[in-house]
């Protein structure tokens, strides 16, 4: 007996795809897709896909906690919560456009400088916050 006379069953594949033709058909198109779309925006640059990634990753998150929050300490409170915070970042934009007004008119030199009423301004928000 010679050691080439047996030879090893050819085993069938354990997947066999019964839609060949579609899946080719379906890949086409779809390179066809890419190829049409890609031209047509100048390419996608990496960082411009990894910056929509991590856009669509922070909206999702605040979104999860946002629902996260409202779940956990109830609809009332987190209502209470956002109002708290309405009222602290206008108080903010208020120091922030009075101090930009008042950086302004010193600049300008024309005489109107009001830096006493945006300390005012900030003591008084100062006093609101500790009150809250």
């Amino acid at each position: 007996r010679r050691a080439s006379a047996h030879v090893a069953p050819r085993l069938a594949p354990l997947y066999t795809s019964t839609l060949g033709a579609a899946e080719a058909a379906a890949e086409a198109a779809v390179e066809a897709a890419l190829s049409a779309a890609l031209p047509a925006t100048g390419g996608a640059l990496f960082w411009e896909l990894a910056g929509a990634f991590v856009a669509g990753g922070l909206f999702f998150t605040a979104v999860t906690t946002a629902a996260t929050a409202v779940y956990a300490v109830g609809a009332s409170n987190a209502g209470r919560g956002l109002r708290i915070f309405g009222r602290l970042v206008r108080r903010v934009w208020a120091v922030v456009a009075a101090s930009f007004a008042a950086s302004k008119s010193e600049w300008r030199a024309d005489g109107k400088t009001n830096w006493r009423e945006v300390r005012d301004l900030l003591w008084k928000g100062l006093g609101d916050a500790q009150r809250t």
